[in-house]
């Protein structure tokens, strides 16, 4: 098997399905590691408003029946539900009533009693769960997890499907920003991730093969970088999309020519080409051919390297330095017309229309 089942919680489970009170939530994040050591981490929250169980209800986690929580992952990598139990009855120092919370705590976590080192349920601040086991395979193909939090018949859970995954590899999944409205209850078959993903850069999850998918980022986010669009020779790679780290990662329109310059491997991406979903940029023209060209104003050269950027669009020329001195712009020659200074090479467009 895949996945080693942490516990199997099926009397709970069927003691709290048919009554269930069900409430879907937004999730925060999700994260859950394994090192090279093997030492695992689970980590969950939400900022949603809680309607906990009443003090002294049947589902209190302090005083209730069966009392305590039952953590329960979804992933359509596994080949069968995981479950961790923070009981109600846990020393050290186990469950506490507060103002408008509840709060769970075992330092010696990960142990026989529980694999949770702490669970968080207020009602105005949201919920937040740290565990010292993983309970997935971690092998790169989780592809969405969903996650159910029970307390007695009252039940919390969120769904991160593919398109919230930020990183699916091995030894690590991470998402975050799971919307509430993507689940209407906490049902095992509403928990389940949508299906496998094809394989295919464009599918939004991270594949073998593969630094990032569409807002999958994966690495690339760990950097700052964009994802490669599919069907472009750097489709599902990090890239740069608007200048940053672009030393390192190169720019997303592979059509662009990369300027370095400033801190961090920063700089600036000027495409050339404005394929779709590709555009020429602001202060730029494209062309019935593809092509870009720099209005007036606007960058042409590379002054420091002489490298050409985007060419002149017609009826100006590549002449007038920018106040950088970084920067040779378009502007009109004497003669062309013109509707403001800025245009001009000479800086000055006369009342009738033309570049002095």
């Amino acid at each position: 098997m895949r996945v080693s089942a942490i516990a199997l919680i099926s009397s709970v489970l069927l003691a709290t399905t048919a009554a269930a009170s069900d409430h879907p939530i937004a999730g925060a994040e999700l994260r859950v590691n394994r090192n090279a050591r093997g030492m695992e981490r689970l980590v969950f929250s939400s900022r949603d408003v809680l309607p906990l169980p009443a003090p002294g209800s049947p589902d209190d986690p302090v005083t209730g029946s069966p009392g305590g929580a039952t953590i329960e992952l979804f992933s359509r990598g596994a080949v069968a539900r995981v479950a961790f139990v923070a009981p109600r009855d846990a020393s050290d120092y186990g469950w506490r009533t507060y103002t408008q919370r509840y709060q769970f705590g075992h330092k010696a976590a990960p142990d026989a009693v529980s694999a949770l080192s702490t669970i968080s349920l207020h009602a105005k601040r949201g919920l937040r769960i740290g565990g010292k086991r993983a309970g997935l395979a971690l092998d790169g193909h989780e592809g969405g997890v969903g996650i159910r939090i029970t307390l007695g018949a009252t039940r919390y859970c969120a769904l991160f499907a593919p398109a919230t995954v930020k990183r699916d590899q091995p030894g690590s999944f991470f998402a975050r920003e799971a919307s509430a409205a993507a689940l209407a209850d906490c049902s095992d078959a509403s928990l389940v991730p949508p299906p496998s993903p094809t394989g295919e850069c464009g599918d939004g999850v991270i594949d073998p093969g593969e630094q990032c998918d569409g807002a999958a980022l994966g690495v690339c986010g760990d950097v700052g970088g964009a994802c490669g669009e599919p069907g472009f020779s750097n489709e599902c790679t990090c890239c740069s999309a608007n200048g940053e780290m672009v030393t390192l990662l190169g720019c997303c329109n592979p059509s662009s020519v990369a300027i370095s310059y400033g801190p961090a491997g920063g700089g600036q991406c000027t495409p050339l080409r404005c394929d779709a979903p590709f555009t020429c940029g602001s202060g730029a023209e494209c062309l019935p051919s593809g092509d870009c060209c720099s209005l007036p104003a606007n960058p042409c050269l590379f002054t420091l390297t002489g490298q050409a950027l985007q060419p002149c669009c017609e009826g100006s020329v590549c002449e007038r330095p920018d106040a950088s001195g970084f920067f040779l712009t378009c502007c009109v020659a004497q003669g062309g017309s013109c509707a403001q200074d800025q245009a001009c090479c000479s800086g000055s467009c006369s009342g009738s229309g033309t570049c002095d």
